[in-house]
């Protein structure tokens, strides 16, 4: 069992590292982090939208899977183009395998009509990918009764540090009408989008091997809709991706209840909202969710309840996950029936 304990985090980190099957970040809050997942959701909503991301994953397998993520984007004033910039930062397990990347975002929005709009995005950056394999710790140093750091692993890196450019693509359509007030309340939105990512593939590996990144497709939807004269709103969403032979599928949704009501033209009385909602990873996680908005700034919670075979080892504990959004005043006052929010 002891050496089960050990080999388990390893089995994780080369699961990651060493096999194009494995998966990029992933937040459970993913409505809150749309650029990172598809660049043609940059500027879709907001003339200015800033948010911060951190999930802390599998504490009780293995060192916490620690991910922390910042997103900037702006509008143009025609409303018709925007840019971006992400970065992540993502460290895995006892290896500290770890994840940095950058990317700047370049989208285009095409207004269809008053109440729709196509958009099309491109992001390129650079990340680094590194590891310290010192202190894991392998089969081949435990001598029958005990580990003794002293004999050789048997097991050899070409490199603990490699860096490599990626790039992607996207659209997204969206559409939106009506108001969110509680004399109406009658706002119908949604919007979903396609994405590519790794389209250069690039090299994958810490070992002397050719293995590249298999490239990665995200399909992401959302969708708002009142409830006429009530302060409800119903907001179901989902996200799939797909990563070489590796599959994953959130789905679920927020009760959003209007608490207090901006006032329309002025903007001195702020607006509040508060959602409460689930979400299923598919095979994987049930996710609690509740989001709290105010003014311009929002502020986002969730956990993960373990519920793969995992869930013997981590006791059905999964992630714990914040967000926090700041969103530019013109867009929080006059809202445009044509944006999901």
């Amino acid at each position: 069992m002891k050496i089960a304990k050990h080999i388990f985090p390893i089995v994780l980190v080369f699961a990651m590292a060493e096999t194009t099957s494995a998966q990029d970040i992933h937040f459970s809050q993913f409505s809150e982090a749309q650029s990172f997942f598809n660049p043609a959701m940059t500027g879709i909503t907001q003339d200015i939208r800033a948010t911060m991301h951190y999930r802390n994953q599998w504490k009780t397998v293995a060192s916490p899977y620690k991910t922390f993520g910042v997103t900037a984007e702006m509008r143009n004033k025609s409303q018709k183009f925007a840019w971006g910039l992400n970065f992540f930062s993502d460290e895995a397990g006892d290896a500290s395998l770890k994840t940095v990347q950058g990317n700047v975002n370049l989208t285009g929005h095409i207004p269809l009509n008053e109440k729709s709009k196509l958009s099309g995005g491109i992001f390129a950056g650079f990340a680094q990918r590194s590891i310290n394999p010192s202190t894991l710790k392998w089969e081949n140093q435990y001598n029958g009764s005990a580990y003794d750091p002293n004999l050789a692993s048997g097991e050899s890196f070409l490199t603990n540090s490699y860096t490599y450019p990626d790039a992607g693509i996207g659209l997204a359509y969206s559409f939106g009408q009506g108001e969110m007030y509680i004399r109406s309340n009658d706002a119908f939105k949604f919007n979903i989008g396609f994405a590519m990512h790794h389209l250069n593939r690039p090299k994958l590996s810490f070992l002397s091997s050719d293995e590249k990144m298999d490239m990665k497709y995200v399909v992401n939807g959302g969708m708002l809709i009142g409830i006429k004269n009530t302060p409800l709103d119903i907001v179901p969403s989902f996200m799939y991706s797909t990563q070489g032979p590796a599959k994953e599928l959130i789905m679920g949704g927020m009760i959003k209840y209007l608490l207090k009501e901006d006032s329309k033209y002025t903007g001195y009385v702020k607006g509040q909202y508060l959602s409460i909602g689930a979400f299923y990873r598919n095979k994987d996680a049930l996710i609690l969710s509740a989001l709290y908005e105010v003014g311009q700034m929002a502020f986002g919670i969730s956990y993960d309840v373990n519920t793969s075979t995992l869930k013997t080892a981590s006791d059905y504990k999964g992630g714990f996950e914040l967000s926090l959004r700041f969103i530019s005043a013109s867009d929080y006052i006059f809202k445009s029936s044509a944006r999901f929010k």
